[in-house]
């Protein structure tokens, strides 16, 4: 498969997947702002990564991850408690 056939919503479809990462890497007992950071921080690098394997430039769609992301989190892994299971099993120190 060429690189050229991959459709162009690709980095759309990786932010619907992101928040789950993201649930990985966050800490249940970081700052809140801390998290928002490292969640911003991730939709950036899936971005620059999908738009360099697509060949498009570094910026195009940085809107489109984080709108993705945000969305997804909101309507499926926020409501679903998964995210919130995926943090705390993951969590490296437990603070209680």
């Amino acid at each position: 498969m060429e690189l050229s056939s991959i459709p162009t919503d690709t980095t759309a479809i990786v932010g619907i997947g992101l928040p789950c990462l993201i649930s990985i890497i966050i800490q249940t007992h970081w700052k809140r702002y801390v998290q928002s950071l490292v969640a911003l921080g991730a939709c950036f690098a899936a971005t620059l990564i999908t738009n360099s394997i697509q060949g498009d430039s570094l910026g195009q769609g940085i809107g489109s991850m984080i709108a993705a992301s945000f969305i997804s989190y909101k309507t499926f892994w926020e409501p679903t408690g998964l995210a919130n299971k995926i943090e705390s099993s993951t969590n490296i120190t437990d603070y209680e």
